[in-house]
């Protein structure tokens, strides 16, 4: 591995960059879902068994649907861009968009679960502190940087590295929607690995 050149400089990148951005983007969608979500409101409920859809598909068909939605041809993606006087794309075949894709795929995923997990985060936290801010006047911002995400932060870390560890070892959703191409520009870590074996057991 450390001495093909397609490892170390597409397949490493590759993956650890979809690793760093699908946890942030995860993260960053599922917290600012939980904080919606943690003031009540009328149909709360409705609201969050809503948020389970994405959690109950699984990935193959999550990709399998969006590859459909992103097809070239006769995607609804192109046909709206084309309803609106736009131009359609061929995603799949270029190589950013077709990241940018796998990348959106899995983050629509994985934001219900960072959300449900820093919801049950938030609505642990003592109250004391956030009701002393609220007579003081503090601002919202300022509650939220200095109380919220402090008091949260072993909940966000555990988050972050169990599914920091989960999106390095991605493979359905990549294998569905690219198969690692167009080329070899979408192919992770996973991937790599599962193709050189074939390729091993093919040779013996």
């Amino acid at each position: 591995m450390i001495s093909d050149p397609a490892f170390l400089y597409v397949v490493l990148p590759n993956t650890f960059f979809f690793m760093i951005l699908s946890v942030a983007g995860a993260l960053v969608a599922g917290l600012s879902l939980a904080l919606l979500l943690n003031r009540p409101f009328k149909g709360q409920k409705l609201v969050q068994t809503i948020l389970l859809v994405p959690l109950m598909v699984a990935p193959v068909v999550a990709a399998i649907m969006v590859r459909w939605m992103f097809n070239d041809q006769f995607g609804i993606i192109n046909a709206v861009l084309e309803a609106i006087g736009l131009d359609g794309q061929r995603w799949l075949v270029q190589r950013w968009s077709a990241f940018g894709i796998i990348l959106l795929t899995d983050i629509w995923l994985w934001t219900p679960w960072f959300a449900l997990l820093l919801l049950a985060g938030l609505q642990s936290l003592p109250r004391e502190p956030f009701e002393a801010a609220a007579i003081d006047g503090t601002t919202t911002w300022r509650v939220f940087r200095f109380l919220t995400l402090p008091m949260l932060r072993p909940v966000i870390v555990v988050c972050v590295v169990i599914r920091a560890i989960d999106a390095f070892r991605t493979f359905d959703i990549v294998w569905t929607l690219t198969g690692g191409g167009p080329g070899r520009s979408t192919e992770l870590f996973s991937l790599y690995a599962y193709v050189r074996k074939g390729m091993t057991r093919c040779q013996w």
